[in-house]
């Protein structure tokens, strides 16, 4: 039986596979999607409503089963400033926490956690992440302002054992485990195999807290 007892929820079809034999399980859909499959194969999913940036990104498990991670930086290549966020499996706990990275170091847990919503999961055996948080925080310190236009971003991932806690201390990612590129997120992309873009299902009004 269909059910909608919930403020704001448009019903839609959430998105396909990242490849054609691993699901992606997003909570939600979203107006972009942008793959890299080579070295290692990431996935950034990407909606902007009103103030707010919806988001889901995700990482191939066969090389990053520890965690994935999100990076807004000042410059392409310049992990110094980046406001991160990493999504990972607590046991059966799934976490995602705001950080802030002061260089080619392991990132530390910022000290206001910006995350309106969050999700985590494992899908098809993927690690999948997904938030919400506005586009300028007004955290000048720790955190970058997203824009509707183009965004330094950076997308890593680590294997082995994945952090244990809330917010815990992650180790930097493996060389090579990574993709950071300038990317226009007032430009509609597509180049997600089997992905259709949906309009987003709004947040639901009791937040969850990262």
């Amino acid at each position: 039986v269909t059910v909608n007892t919930c403020p704001g929820f448009s019903p839609c079809t959430p998105s396909t596979s990242l490849t054609p034999s691993a699901s992606l399980v997003a909570l939600r859909c979203y107006d972009n999607c942008m793959e890299w499959t080579a070295p290692y194969a990431f996935r950034l999913y990407w909606s902007i409503s009103g103030g707010t940036l919806q988001t889901a990104f995700a990482a191939d498990p066969s090389d990053c089963d520890s965690y994935v991670g999100l990076g807004f930086c000042p410059a392409v290549g310049s992990m110094g400033g980046c406001d991160y966020y990493l999504g990972y499996m607590d046991g059966a706990t799934p976490r995602l926490c705001d950080y802030i990275s002061g260089g080619y170091a392991p990132p530390t847990a910022d000290t206001v956690d910006d995350i309106l919503w969050e999700n985590v999961v494992m899908s098809g055996g993927w690690l999948v992440a997904e938030m919400d948080r506005l586009l300028d925080t007004g955290d000048a310190a720790q955190d970058v302002v997203v824009v509707n236009g183009v965004n330094n971003i950076e997308i890593s991932c680590q294997a082995g054992a994945a952090p244990a806690g809330d917010c815990a201390a992650v180790g930097m990612h493996a060389f090579g485990r990574y993709v950071d590129e300038a990317i226009d997120f007032s430009v509609t992309v597509n180049t997600c195999p089997g992905f259709s873009p949906c309009t987003p299902s709004t947040s639901a009004t009791v937040s969850v807290p990262g």
